[in-house]
């Protein structure tokens, strides 16, 4: 009384081995979801009183707005925030993949770095990049990645920073691209950037 057969008529009560493995993978996976993503800043920010706002999304850092996601770029500031430094980060990826957006809904990997240098009192600056195949070539990477710094010191004020403070900081790929900038003099002038 009150066992459960097995479904191959052995009998034997409790519940098959099979399904227990099965509930207890996906009870782990669940779990594991949940504390990873309960221990990232864009869950935190629900839950406490952070400065931190976007003040900008999907900005065209291009003199002509072609439509490409890659050629934009997001806002993070504190609030209130007047010539408060800047921080322009770009993305890692190996170059082939990633964005200033990449996993938004796990983690927010990049606007976590905006909102917690915006809680610290930075305006940060996060472009995305065009990648390969779509460019052919490392050159246009590191013009677009020019681009959005002139745009940031260009542009920067109104968001509350001072684009006399603008420091670089990249992410893999990213900072990457930032060392091969400090070391490509013509890039930079390309986009009416004083290297010195």
């Amino acid at each position: 009384p009150g066992a459960i057969a097995r479904a191959d008529g052995s009998g034997g009560g409790g519940v098959d081995s099979g399904m227990r493995l099965t509930a207890a993978a996906v009870l782990s996976a669940v779990s594991v979801v949940a504390l990873s993503s309960s221990s990232c800043l864009v869950w935190r920010n629900h839950w406490r009183n952070s400065k931190a706002v976007q003040t900008a999304d999907d900005v065209s850092y291009v003199s002509v707005d072609d439509g490409n996601d890659k050629h934009k770029l997001d806002i993070y500031a504190p609030t209130g925030a007047q010539g408060v430094p800047v921080v322009v980060f770009v993305h890692g990826g190996f170059w082939r993949a990633g964005d200033r957006s990449v996993f938004p809904a796990i983690v927010g990997l990049y606007g976590n770095v905006g909102t917690a240098l915006a809680d610290n009192d930075v305006v940060t600056v996060i472009p995305s990049y065009r990648l390969f195949p779509e460019v052919k070539n490392i050159d246009d990477m590191l013009d677009d990645v020019a681009a959005s710094i002139a745009w940031t010191r260009d542009h920067i004020a109104v968001h509350g920073g001072d684009p006399n403070k603008i420091v670089l900081v990249g992410h893999s790929a990213g900072a990457h691209l930032l060392a091969l900038l400090a070391s490509r003099p013509d890039a930079l002038q390309k986009r009416g950037i004083d290297p010195s």
